[in-house]
């Protein structure tokens, strides 16, 4: 528990002009700030997990197989087969 003054008038020449440098920094100093930061984008990643989970999967497919005329069984005809599949889970 850090006890923060207020200062009563800020040189504009005394503030650094890199906002990234000085968050960075604050992070760097405050342990419990970088932890809070990691539990806050690990709660986004499960809410977009939640998100992708709420919609269901699609998967389509394709398949050619090339069957050719040498050594066909009697009851087969020779034709090549073309597959169409699709699913949703």
């Amino acid at each position: 528990q850090t006890k923060l003054l207020a200062l009563e008038h800020i040189e504009p020449g005394s503030l650094p002009a890199d906002l990234d440098w000085l968050q960075r920094q604050a992070i760097a100093s405050r342990p419990e700030l970088h932890a809070q930061l990691a539990t806050l984008e690990k709660d986004r990643q499960a809410l977009n997990l939640a998100r992708l989970a709420y919609k269901p999967d699609v998967t389509l497919g394709a398949t050619w197989i090339d069957v050719g005329s040498t050594g066909v069984s009697p009851v087969a005809n020779g034709n090549d087969s073309f597959l169409i599949t699709a699913g949703i889970t």
